[in-house]
């Protein structure tokens, strides 16, 4: 007689087993939600940081493509949620088809995040090369692989990580570069400043464009190569010796806005963080013709509908496909500078010359018109006949932003000119179209650079060297005064926090606030 036990646990025995051999196609719910979040912790430590990281560093993305405060948290929120989705996706789907191809599958994933992961943090902390940071990630991703598939210890202990991407998405809103994007208050729209003798100000800032650049060799202005630079210096008066005080524009364009040295770390180019400028002077009796290219110093409330924001949906996927491309350039094993450089898939700047030039119209005599083109600015894309070369990618020979040879950098500085040729017809289009309206002569005309850039072999680019500084510091500037007829020349020593008190100057208003310069 059989024991009757032994009957009744064999029939158990054996299901257990099926269900091991044939393992479900999806769920139980429990083990989806483990699944999803290893996945989520994985795609947090490899992506979503570094992703997140680098985007904070390069804010002006978001001054780039118009990015509203909501749509700077919506795409942090893509940035730690879609990445594990879509694996998690691909999983469920493998899953469905084979069930048992779904766990290794997932160790895979996992290898291959960790491999990344590895690789990174050995490119960061350390000086290998390719092959060696391929060798690192590949033999940690193969590691972690065999311990996530092996170890539900090690799957528990990523699960409980799932916290770090969030943690990274608070860091990037609230403790980084992007949080003043997102928190404070515009500043006032005005200033409440007696203006005593108001005038009609057109002010143009070029990119990239080192006094050097305009020379013929004994110190004039090339009238051969730059006629309408060469017109503007027999009718203005040329600061020579204007130098920048930074080589990016982050900082050397609310400098000149604001007539301030940078004091507060980090400070955003944007009207919150620099509430005491030019466009607040002005607010509120001036009428505002604003392009800004990449600071956005003029308050919305000053400023109305002058820049509207993209859509959704467009700059969603503008910010993720950059955040990708930065996010490519920091991981690979190939060492190369991450850096930003504007989508060529946006608006280009020689459209926005034309824009430019065509809103000039006759008004009174209070009124702004500024524009901060990115001429003649990397790509070095366009010609003095306004021609487009469709040149969307930063000149070879500068792979960290600094020059491997001098034939790169000559090469480089010949396509600058040609750009430097079509920042030229700008200035003579708006000079024309200001005679032709009447208004020149009335008009207070500044011209000036927010820095320059070199051409010297095994030197950056734009950060200022022993060497280079000559190209990195000195900017081309010239101030047509309302009634000037004739050139002057002035060879004191200035800076471009000069320029926003000697407006000041020529409208008779006395600053409500202190300014550094002079």
């Amino acid at each position: 007689m059989g024991n009757p036990e032994s009957e009744t646990t064999q029939p158990e025995v054996s299901t257990r087993s099926s269900r091991r051999a044939r393992p479900a196609r999806f769920g139980p719910r429990q083990r989806e939600v483990r699944a999803f979040l290893e996945l989520f912790a994985l795609a947090g430590l490899a992506f979503a940081q570094p992703a997140l990281d680098l985007m904070s560093k390069n804010s002006e993305i978001f001054f780039t493509r118009e990015a509203t405060a909501l749509q700077i948290i919506l795409f942090g929120l893509i940035v730690i949620s879609v990445p594990p989705a879509l694996l998690w996706g691909a999983e469920v789907a493998a899953g469905l088809v084979l069930p048992r191809l779904r766990r290794w599958l997932h160790a895979f994933i996992a290898a291959c995040l960790l491999g990344v992961f590895a690789m990174q943090l050995a490119k960061s902390q350390s000086s290998f090369g390719p092959t060696i940071l391929i060798f690192v990630g590949c033999v940690t991703g193969l590691a972690a692989g065999v311990l996530v598939l092996r170890f539900d210890a090690v799957r528990q202990w990523l699960r409980y990580l799932a916290f770090a991407p969030i943690a990274f998405l608070l860091i990037f809103l609230f403790a980084s570069q992007t949080t003043s994007l997102l928190l404070g208050n515009d500043p006032k729209s005005t200033s409440g400043a007696q203006i005593g003798n108001p005038k009609r100000i057109v002010f143009i800032i070029a990119d990239e464009f080192p006094t050097e650049s305009l020379l013929d060799g004994s110190g004039s202005v090339d009238g051969e190569l730059f006629p309408h630079f060469a017109s503007l210096a027999a009718e203005s008066t040329w600061y020579r010796n204007m130098t920048t005080i930074a080589p990016y524009t982050q900082v050397a364009v609310p400098a000149i806005f604001t007539g301030d040295y940078p004091e507060v770390r980090n400070a955003q180019p944007i009207s919150r963080d620099h509430p005491d400028s030019l466009f607040t002077l002005l607010g509120g009796q001036y009428e505002m013709n604003v392009t800004e290219a990449i600071t956005r110093l003029c308050s919305p409330r000053i400023c109305t509908g002058s820049r509207p924001s993209g859509s959704l949906v467009y700059n969603e996927f503008g910010l993720v496909r950059d955040a990708v491309d930065l996010w490519r350039s920091f991981v690979s094993p190939v060492r190369t500078n991450s850096g930003f450089l504007p989508d060529p898939r946006l608006e280009p700047s020689m459209p926005i010359a034309r824009k430019f030039v065509y809103s000039l119209r006759p008004g009174t005599e209070k009124m702004l018109d500024f524009l901060h083109v990115e001429l003649p600015h990397q790509p070095w894309r366009y010609v003095g006949t306004w021609q487009d070369a469709q040149l969307k990618k930063a000149m070879p020979g500068a792979p960290f932003l600094e020059w491997n040879r001098q034939s790169s950098a000559d090469a480089g500085r010949v396509r600058h000119l040609l750009s430097v040729q079509a920042t030229d017809k700008l200035i003579g289009l708006v000079v024309t179209k200001l005679k032709a309206m009447g208004a020149y002569d009335d008009t207070l005309i500044v011209v000036t650079a927010d820095h320059g850039i070199a051409f010297t072999d095994h030197q950056p680019l734009r950060s200022v060297s022993a060497v280079n500084y000559p190209q990195i510091i000195w900017t081309p500037t010239f101030i047509k005064y309302p009634g000037q007829k004739a050139g002057l020349l002035d060879e004191r020593p200035a800076e471009s926090i000069d320029i926003f008190p000697t407006i000041a100057d020529v409208l008779e208003t006395k600053l409500p606030w202190k300014v550094d310069g002079r």
